[in-house]
C-alpha cells in the first residue's frame, strides 16, 4: 500500500521522477561534453523552459491543483 495525494501515487511518482531526472542529467552531460562551444539558454529561455515544464506537470496531475511560482 502506498500513499496517494490528489490522485498521485507518491512512491511511484518519486521513483519515476528520479529516473527521468538522472537520465536527463546524463544526457545533458553527454551533450555538453561532446559539443565544444555549445551555448546554453539565456535567462528568458530558462524562464520559458520552466513555464513549459510547469505546464506539463500541471497537465499530468490536474487533480493536484499545482501552481508554478517562479523563484
Amino acid at each position: 500500500m502506498s500513499i496517494s495525494i490528489g490522485g498521485i501515487d507518491i512512491a511511484t511518482a518519486i521513483v519515476n521522477i528520479d529516473m527521468e531526472l538522472i537520465r536527463t542529467q546524463k544526457l545533458l552531460e553527454w551533450i555538453v561534453n561532446n559539443n565544444v562551444g555549445l551555448r546554453g539558454p539565456d535567462q528568458a529561455a530558462m524562464v520559458a523552459i520552466e513555464q513549459q515544464a510547469a505546464a506539463v506537470v500541471k497537465a499530468k496531475y490536474p487533480e493536484a491543483g499545482l501552481e508554478w511560482n517562479p523563484g
